[in-house]
């Protein structure tokens, strides 16, 4: 129910990952996945995610979208305040509130895992009434 509600919040309800990807790719990730992202780069590349999911499923997503998941993210993410992420957290946090099945889920995860990253990372991320707070803030 609280990964619902957080996708929900979030309009990941309406992503898949065949939206995901592309914006994905513009992140920058293969070439380093080690690398912090600002603010700027994750609003962008939420914003063509987003925009992608309007044409496919219009009115599903709100204006707000890129901002509250790029909010959620740097919640998550940035605890030093830095104003940067991981690429590779970025990546992991978004397919798991993506809307595709948990399979479908496990095979992205295994594709970004085989490029050529120098760091291997892990899908988990804490799913608590925390980042749902975070995001209706």
């Amino acid at each position: 129910m609280k990964l619902r509600s957080l996708q929900k919040l979030c309009h990941m309800h309406v992503v898949t990952l065949r939206e995901l990807i592309p914006a994905l790719r513009s992140l920058g990730g293969a070439s380093n996945p080690g690398a912090g992202l600002s603010k700027q780069e994750v609003m962008q590349g939420m914003s063509r995610m987003f925009q992608i999911v309007e044409q496919e499923v219009p009115g599903q997503v709100s204006a707000e979208a890129p901002e509250q998941t790029c909010r959620l993210l740097y919640r998550l993410y940035d605890r030093g305040q830095a104003d940067t992420v991981c690429c590779r957290s970025v990546e992991a946090a978004l397919i798991a509130l993506s809307a595709d099945t948990l399979s479908a889920k496990h095979r992205g995860e295994l594709r970004s895992l085989t490029r050529p990253y120098s760091d291997i990372f892990s899908l988990s991320i804490g799913l608590s009434s925390n980042p749902i707070r975070i995001i209706s803030q």
